[in-house]
């Protein structure tokens, strides 16, 4: 369920039901490990409790709440009471889960004046937390069996170019940091879902129909 998302859907509950929309949640039994909040942006430290303490899922949409200047997902408070924070996107502007995650932490340095925020209290340091966004916790938030290869888990990966000229020459143990702070799309050689290969060499399989479909239908609009 979109949550919190503009400061004018706050207003609009407050004055329906004398609550913001987390606290209306809370009241009817709805924040459980089965939700996921969509955005989330502006909610309170004690309603990021709310929701983490209830298990309870906030899908993060950083490059379409840039593009909406919705604002900035307060990660920090979420992470801080051992929330969990997926990703997704909610516009066709940019669809770029790299973008998205190091944008959670990136939006928060310009608002806090501060780096490295998303380090938690469990000692997972941010590189750990950005990547569990972007696979275990996108997986728990759809309660599918996916987001790491495993014995009996479906073969979901990527395969990244490391000749690409946004992670070349980087050291082996520093990939990941690579991969969440500097990876283009252009570095995605290979997607693979369940096994069967959906992106070979950089292109979607259906990537040529894909694209002439979607030229016909901006002539369409444009005319």
């Amino acid at each position: 369920m979109h949550v919190a998302e503009q400061p004018a859907e706050i207003e609009q509950c407050l004055a329906e039901y004398g609550r913001t929309p987390v606290e209306l949640l809370q009241q009817e039994d709805i924040l459980r490990e089965r939700f996921t909040a969509i955005h989330a942006i502006h909610i309170s430290e004690a309603e990021a409790r709310l929701v983490a303490h209830a298990k309870s899922c906030v899908c993060a949409c950083p490059t379409s709440e840039r593009n909406l200047a919705d604002g900035a997902v307060p990660a920090h408070w979420l992470l801080g009471e051992g929330g969990g924070l997926s990703l997704g996107t909610d516009s066709q502007i940019q669809i770029d889960l790299f973008e998205d995650a190091r944008l959670i932490e990136y939006h928060l340095r310009m608002t806090r004046l501060e780096r490295v925020l998303l380090a938690s209290k469990e000692g997972r340091d941010l590189t750990q937390n950005l990547l569990a966004m972007t696979t275990k916790e996108g997986a728990r938030s759809l309660g599918l069996p996916v987001g790491e290869l495993a014995v009996g888990r479906p073969a979901d990966f990527v395969s990244i170019d490391l000749d690409d000229p946004s992670v070349a020459g980087g050291e082996p143990g520093a990939l990941l940091e690579q991969l969440l702070f500097s990876v283009e799309r252009t570095a995605v050689r290979e997607v693979f879902i369940q096994g069967k290969a959906i992106v070979h060499e950089g292109q979607h399989s259906d990537q040529t129909e894909i694209v002439h479909k979607f030229v016909d239908l901006q002539r369409r609009l444009w005319r």
